[in-house]
C-alpha cells in the first residue's frame, strides 16, 4: 500500500516534522544557560540548512557538531547582540508606558533601532553556521545582506519577531498555542528563514 511507502510524499513530510520536532527541542534545552542561545540558535539554522539542501539525515549529529564548533563566536555574537537588543526593549518599554508623547513619529523613532537589530540578527546566526569566518567579518556580512536584500530581511525578521510579539500583544493566544512553539514553532522559523537564506547566499557565495 502507499500509505506504507516511506518514500511516499506523505511519509517524507512527516520525517521533516520529526526532524523539526527535534531540533526545536534541542535548540530550547541548549539555550537555557541563556549564554549559549547564540551557539544554540546557529546549530539549529545549521540543520534547517541542511534539510532544505535535501541533508535530513543525523539531525542529532549535525545540531551537536555545529554547536561545539561554534560555541565561541556563538556566544561572543550573542553577547555582541545583547546589548543593543536590551536598550531597543528599555525603549519599546518607555514609548509603550506613555512615558513619552505617543505619536506617529515617535513610533518611528523608536521602533526602528528595533527593526534594524532585527533585520542584522536575521543573518547573524544563519551566516555563523554556514561559513568559517571571523566575528567582525560575520556581523559586516550581516548588516550588508540585511540592506542588500531588504525585502527578503523584513520577511525573515517578521518571522522571528512572531513569537515575541504574540507574547507582548496577544498574551492569552500565545499561551493557548504555547505547545506549538515548544515542539516546532523555532525550527519551522528557521526552516522557512533557510529557504529564503539559501536563495541568499547563493547570489554571493559558493555553496556545496
Amino acid at each position: 500500500m502507499k500509505f506504507f511507502n516511506y518514500d511516499s510524499p506523505f511519509w517524507s513530510f512527516m520525517s521533516r516534522i520529526a526532524d523539526l520536532v527535534i531540533v526545536n527541542i534541542l535548540w530550547l534545552v541548549f539555550c537555557i544557560p541563556v549564554f549559549t542561545i547564540g551557539a544554540s540558535t546557529a546549530a539549529m539554522y545549521r540543520v534547517t540548512l541542511n534539510l532544505v539542501r535535501g541533508e535530513g539525515g543525523g539531525v542529532v549529529r549535525s545540531f551537536w557538531a555545529s554547536f561545539k564548533l561554534n560555541f565561541k563566536q556563538g556566544v561572543l555574537l550573542f553577547l555582541i547582540l545583547l546589548i543593543p537588543t536590551l536598550l531597543v526593549i528599555v525603549e519599546v518599554e518607555i514609548y509603550l508606558s506613555g512615558a513619552v508623547a505617543q505619536s506617529v513619529w515617535m513610533g518611528v523613532i523608536f521602533c526602528f533601532p528595533a527593526l534594524l537589530v532585527s533585520l542584522i540578527g536575521a543573518y547573524i546566526y544563519p551566516l555563523l553556521a554556514q561559513f568559517d569566518n571571523t566575528i567582525k567579518n560575520t556581523l559586516k556580512n550581516a548588516i550588508l545582506l540585511s540592506i542588500g536584500n531588504l525585502p527578503y530581511s523584513l520577511v525573515m525578521a517578521a518571522l522571528n519577531l512572531s513569537a515575541p510579539l504574540l507574547l507582548l500583544f496577544a498574551t492569552s493566544f500565545f499561551l493557548r498555542t504555547c505547545i506549538f512553539w515548544i515542539l516546532i514553532g523555532g525550527s519551522l522559523v528557521a526552516m522557512l528563514n533557510s529557504y529564503l537564506l539559501r536563495k541568499i547566499f547563493k547570489k554571493y557565495f559558493e555553496l556545496d
